[in-house]
């Protein structure tokens, strides 16, 4: 899986691959490599991606790359999922 998460909320908000390239200084074939899943992100890329332009939602969240993240109640309200509360009901 290639940050869905990522992906998913950039198309939330409107937020194009350029903007992410502008911000972290890089070419737009390399943003796509990281975007992809294909070469990880720098720690210090996630967080300035993270606090620019999701600064309610966490870095956990956001770089995910399985289903095993733990998602806080308002990411979990954000991504429109059951609780897990709801989800044994």
């Amino acid at each position: 899986m290639a940050l869905d998460n990522l992906k998913a909320e950039a198309t939330r908000i409107g937020i194009k691959q350029q903007q992410f390239a502008d911000l972290l200084q890089m070419s737009l074939g390399n943003i796509n490599l990281k975007i992809n899943g294909k070469v990880d992100f720098t720690n210090t890329e996630m967080r300035l991606i993270r606090s620019v332009f999701f600064p309610n939602l966490s870095i956990d969240y956001l770089f995910a790359d399985d289903g095993d993240t733990v998602l806080s109640k308002d990411e979990e309200a954000h991504a429109n999922i059951p609780s897990r509360e709801e989800a044994v009901r």
